[in-house]
């Protein structure tokens, strides 16, 4: 069984063996991750107001096969982030955990009262567009950042009365979140 679990319920090797399996040679110089002292500054200091998860199968539960992050801002204001992103193991892709992973994060959007969330994927990144659309991401525009290129921007209703809005498109959630603020 698939679940989310906090930095805190999780040890700090199995996190580190997760980073570790990405090949980083392969990376553009600005997108690479300092691991050890990076990781570990990172779980001693968390960015603030963000959560990070990490999915495990409760039968190993030591292995992450990958990693979620919920932060608190506001993507109306930001043009090329999302308040939700994820990433899963490199061996580990096409094997579903992304969706799942995406999926067991709504729900704790859900139960913390969130309407909605924003998720930005590069724009070549198939994998993820399905990934948000199987999720009722809605798209909403492209837009270009200096280090990770072309992205795109989607919002996804996590609550029952917003998703019903998602057929109405994005134009009618924005004038009605603008007139609730």
């Amino acid at each position: 069984m698939l679940k989310l679990v906090s930095t805190e319920q999780i040890n700090i090797e199995s996190i580190m063996e997760f980073y570790n399996s990405y090949d980083y040679n392969l990376m553009p110089s600005e997108g690479k991750i300092l691991l050890t002292e990076g990781v570990e500054k990172f779980l001693k200091d968390p960015i603030d107001n963000s959560e990070t998860y990490y999915l495990i199968d409760t039968e190993n539960e030591s292995y992450v096969l990958g990693y979620c992050t919920l932060n608190d801002i506001d993507c109306s204001e930001s043009h090329d982030i999302g308040n939700v992103s994820y990433e899963v193991r490199p061996n580990e892709r096409r094997k579903g955990y992304g969706t799942a992973m995406l999926g067991l994060l709504l729900e704790i959007c859900s139960n913390k009262g969130q309407e909605w969330v924003c998720v930005s994927s590069k724009k070549g990144n198939e994998a993820s567009r399905k990934i948000i659309e199987s999720h009722g991401g809605v798209f909403e525009y492209e837009f270009y950042d200096e280090l990770e290129g072309e992205g795109l921007k989607y919002w996804i209703w996590v609550t029952p009365i917003f998703a019903k809005r998602v057929i109405s498109g994005v134009k009618t959630f924005r004038k009605e979140f603008d007139r609730n603020r």
